[in-house]
């Protein structure tokens, strides 16, 4: 498959970093065109609109005209999330820095690790335990958390001795109290939570607890609209956000997974496979083979080995007909229509595209 070159200024959804012919990293589209001629030393994928590079031994950033927005001046970057990354400066010290480049204050003394934001929100650890800040520095919930977790829909999971768990808001203050020995964080606007082992219940925003469900062993939150249960003697099944059964508890499964695209993965004694919202089955196969997560209606699958460096990953579409046959030793999830894929050489090896036909995009002599 050729690619062809384009304007750099056409506006497209995705762009994949890719080793050209010529020994340099450009930019294509889903569709093989070039959007950003190849002339970087390394590069990588984009995040808010801006791609880290590397040119001359350090790390800045480009748009997605392939200009520098941030000149190199680290010796390693991160992805951009809610507006800041995460990189390492010429000091060998991490760092955060906004859209422009510029270093992110921390107002504390001492910390130990530096997380992605979420919400406008990162955890930060210092010896007090864990805390939050905003993006510029400023520290909003102090550090005192045996536990913490991302904010999710305005609301956080946290816990000062690691067994009683309840959720904060932004401003550290308890919105649902500290009371249940098993907690999530809020999905599809309910967290699942636990205080006995026979019954899971959901919360709203408020700490109002909509439903209650029988469940033992297990404690999961809504995914797509559906909730994984199980009952005792009857096995795992799916209720809605009205506490109805959609798919009935079934004795034959030994793990469901949630929801995602539609399609969620299950496994019996003897296969794994997938189904739909209405518990049909979509396909199964023997557990010889190991199945990964959907992405953009594609799954991931190798043939389980004794050694795991022998086996080979291809992929399967949602039905199970296999698209692409097991041939790559490392596949990452597509992206749109492609997906990064590991070719071996000898001990070394590269990364190419292939689409979800398994068509290799060759890049041509640019």
């Amino acid at each position: 498959m050729l690619i062809t070159c384009c304007n750099s200024q056409n506006k497209q959804d995705d762009l994949y970093p890719i080793k050209m012919n010529n020994g340099k990293y450009g930019y294509i589209n889903s569709v093989g065109k070039v959007i950003i001629e190849p002339k970087f030393y390394y590069a990588l994928d984009f995040s808010e609109g801006l791609a880290a590079i590397r040119e001359k031994g350090y790390y800045g950033y480009i748009d997605k005209t392939g200009q520098f927005v941030i000149p190199p001046n680290f010796e390693d970057a991160g992805k951009f999330k809610d507006g800041i990354a995460i990189v390492t400066t010429k000091e060998d010290k991490k760092v955060y820095i906004n859209t422009k480049g510029e270093m992110i204050d921390i107002k504390l003394e001492q910390y130990y690790k530096l997380n992605k934001f979420n919400e406008g929100l990162s955890i930060i650890k210092t010896k007090n335990g864990f805390g939050y800040i905003d993006t510029k520095g400023n520290v909003v919930v102090s550090p005192q958390y045996k536990t913490a977790y991302n904010f999710e829909n305005g609301l956080a999971l946290v816990s000062k001795n690691g067994t009683n768990f309840g959720y904060i808001n932004k401003s550290g203050k308890y919105v649902i109290e500290p009371k249940y020995y098993i907690a999530t964080s809020f999905s599809n606007g309910l967290a699942a939570v636990k205080d006995s082992g026979f019954k899971t219940k959901f919360l709203n925003k408020e700490g109002k607890e909509v439903l209650e469900i029988k469940s033992s062993y297990t404690c999961d939150n809504f995914s797509e609209g559906l909730a994984i249960f199980y009952e005792e003697g009857k096995g795992y099944g799916y209720v809605n956000k009205n506490g109805d059964i959609v798919i009935k508890p079934n004795s034959k499964f030994e793990t469901l997974m949630s929801f995602k695209e539609g399609v969620a993965r299950f496994s019996t004694k003897n296969e794994v496979g997938y189904i739909d919202k209405n518990g049909k089955i979509l396909f199964k196969i023997s557990k010889d083979y190991f199945l990964g997560y959907v992405s953009n209606g594609m799954i991931p699958f190798y043939k389980r080995r004794e050694r795991l460096s022998q086996s080979r990953y291809g992929f399967m579409n949602i039905r199970g007909e296999v698209k692409v046959k097991p041939q790559y030793k490392e596949v990452e999830p597509f992206k749109g229509n492609l997906a990064r894929i590991h070719l071996s050489q000898g001990f070394n090896g590269y990364y190419v595209y292939i689409n979800k036909e398994g068509n290799v995009i060759e890049p041509k002599k640019y």
